[in-house]
This record gives structure tokens, C-alpha cells and sequence, in this order.
């Protein structure tokens, strides 16, 4: 019996180690099932990851590793994939993947752990409006998310528009930007605005979208109701308010992820800044969850915001409220926990690719 219990013990110390020790290249898009498994892409290797974290193993979910395209409508497991960036889970378990270097858009079946385009030729352009997603030209698509009908909006973002796929009918439509590289639009109809280069997009609990034009630094809303773009945070200056400041005319970064948290604030990580940043939608007051603003690696086992960060990409909450984050020029998967404020690394070991 003794013997049992120490094998068993010895095989979990080697998968825990084996989380710390894996060399991640750049860690981009970060899930949390709903098993509180870490699932994230990787876009330097190729490859989805899924970290369990009671036993501490990490497995592939997808990707060869080849930076190719291969595999729709088999197995997730030896499909190619290139530049992975933003991920997004449904209620059900499916997976969406924004294969940006491929210029697609693909799912993940949960059940059968197969793998499919939803949207995208593999041609970099901008095509296909009022038809079939398979026949659409997408460029660099960075950030998917659903709409609580199940319809796919993505941020077409060298096309500097969102793109929606019909859940039942496959079409896909440009629901907002013109398509032209600017800055215009608000208080109108958000397909006729302006946007350079949105990166990421989220849907609140009222339906609306929000938007982080990233070019143009700024958050931006589309009412889904009547179709009216309007900037809700950011000023347009390329930098990075301090704590305490009034978002609606603050400097904000580069967008990596945005999404809500349980109380229903506005989260987002700054790239360029190195931090993670929530804005209090109650009183607009802009706050840092993580990150000291200067880039590096630093703070593990100390108060999250004090910590150095590197290109935080992804961020995500399991269902406690404890903060993941894709730490991507460090190399690591770090998480913050909700009651004491505590960072740590869960997974990667810092040297890169």
C-alpha cells in the first residue's frame, strides 16, 4: 500500500514539474474550463496547451508545431496551426481559435475533439460579405468571441472591421467599421465608423459589444439594439494613465484581451505597458489588477500589482475570480489570486523557444 501511495506521489511531483519546466515560446489566448483546466495558445510553438491543475501535467490539445495549415475535420491533435492568438470557450466546451498566420477562424469540437474552419479561405483579404464564412478572405483575425444567440464576431484586424458568422446560416457579415484605417464614427452607425486595427471584442451582459481599437487606443461600445458606435474609454494618446484616473479621458495601451469580471467591470491587459487593468464601469476609475507598467519578469510570490510583467496577452477568471495571464515575453502562465492578491508562476519556465 505504501508503495502504491509513493508511486502515485512520485508521478504527480514529475507532471507538477513538468508544468514549471516546459519551455513556452509566447503564450497568447488563455481559457479556464470548467474543470479550472488552463487552456492557452502558444503562437511561437504552434500549439494549444491545457494544464491541469490538480496534477500540475500539461498536454496538447492542438498543433504539430509545424507553422502550416493541416488537419480540418480530424483530429484537433495533429491539425497544423499558425500564430494561434486569441482563444474563446462556449458554454459547451468548444473551443474557437483565431488561426491568425492562417487566416482562419477554427473550432474545436469538445465532444470529438475534432477541428474545423468556421470562417476564412486561408487567402489573406478581405471578401465574401452576404456569404459563405468558408469563402470569406479574412487578414490576421486576432480576437473571436460569441453573442448569446451563438452567432462568431471576430476582429478582422488588418481589415480594421468586425465580422459576424450566422450560427444557423454560415454567412458572414461586416457588422462594424467601413473598412477604411482611421478614426471616425461615433454617435453613428458603427458600420460606417472608422477603426484601425482592432484586436480584441467581448459582449457584456446587456448584449452590447465592446471593442478594443487597439491603432486608435480606444475602447469603444456598439449598442446591438439600434447599431450606434460610440468611444467609452481612452483619450487616443499612446500611453498609459496612472491608477485613480478617470478612463473616459485617460491614455490607454495596446489591447490585448478584454472582458467583464463577476461584478461586471471592464478588464483588459496592456501589452505595450505591461499590466493588467481594470475600469470600474460604476465610477469610470481606472485601476491595475497586475503589472508595475515596466516590462520584465519580477514579483512571483508578492502582490500581483507590483510585479513586472512582459507583453500580457491573455487574461481570463475561473469560476473563484483568480486571474490568469498569459505572460507572454516571459514565457509563463501566471496566476493571481483573488483573495490575497498573490501572483505566481503555474506554468513555463521563463527561457523561451
Amino acid at each position: 500500500m505504501k508503495r502504491i501511495i509513493l508511486i502515485c506521489l512520485t508521478r504527480l511531483l514529475i507532471a507538477q514539474e513538468d508544468a514549471m519546466t516546459l519551455e513556452l515560446g509566447f503564450p497568447s489566448g488563455i481559457v479556464i474550463d470548467k474543470k479550472d483546466n488552463v487552456i492557452f495558445s502558444d503562437r511561437r510553438l504552434n500549439k494549444l496547451f491545457r494544464l491541469d491543475q490538480k496534477s500540475g501535467s500539461i498536454t496538447v490539445l492542438s498543433g504539430t508545431g509545424d507553422r502550416s495549415f493541416s488537419g480540418d475535420n480530424g483530429s484537433a491533435k495533429n491539425a497544423a496551426l499558425s500564430i494561434p492568438e486569441i482563444i474563446y470557450m462556449d458554454q459547451n466546451g468548444d473551443l474557437y481559435i483565431c488561426d491568425r498566420g492562417n487566416y482562419r477562424v477554427r473550432i474545436i469540437d469538445a465532444k470529438s475533439g475534432m477541428i474545423r474552419t468556421v470562417a476564412g479561405t486561408g487567402k489573406f483579404g478581405y471578401s465574401g460579405d452576404g456569404g459563405p464564412a468558408l469563402a470569406a478572405d479574412l487578414s490576421n483575425p486576432f480576437g473571436v468571441t460569441l453573442d448569446e444567440k451563438g452567432n462568431i464576431w471576430i476582429a478582422d484586424t488588418e481589415n480594421h472591421v468586425i465580422r459576424k458568422v450566422d450560427r444557423q446560416t454560415g454567412i458572414i457579415t461586416t457588422e462594424v467599421g467601413s473598412g477604411e484605417s482611421g478614426f471616425s464614427g461615433d454617435g453613428g452607425p458603427a458600420k460606417q465608423a472608422q477603426l484601425q486595427r482592432p484586436h480584441v471584442l467581448s459582449f457584456d451582459k446587456s448584449g452590447d459589444l465592446w471593442i478594443g481599437d487597439s491603432f486608435n487606443n480606444r475602447i469603444r461600445k456598439v449598442n446591438i439594439k439600434t447599431g450606434i458606435i460610440n468611444s467609452m474609454f481612452g483619450n487616443g494618446e499612446k500611453a498609459s494613465s496612472p491608477d485613480g484616473s478617470d478612463a473616459r479621458k485617460s491614455a490607454l495601451g495596446f489591447f490585448g484581451t478584454l472582458l467583464f469580471d463577476q461584478d461586471g467591470n471592464l478588464v483588459f491587459s496592456e501589452i505595450i505597458d505591461a499590466r493588467v487593468r481594470k475600469i470600474d464601469l460604476k465610477t469610470g476609475l481606472l485601476s491595475t489588477l497586475a503589472g508595475n507598467g515596466k516590462s520584465g519578469f519580477s514579483g512571483d510570490a508578492g502582490p500581483a500589482n507590483k510585479a513586472q510583467l512582459g507583453m500580457p496577452y491573455g487574461i481570463a477568471f475561473d469560476r473563484n475570480y483568480n486571474l490568469y495571464i498569459a505572460d507572454a515575453q516571459n514565457g509563463r502562465i501566471r496566476r493571481v489570486d483573488a483573495r490575497t492578491g498573490i501572483i505566481s508562476t503555474i506554468a513555463g519556465n521563463g527561457q523561451g523557444d
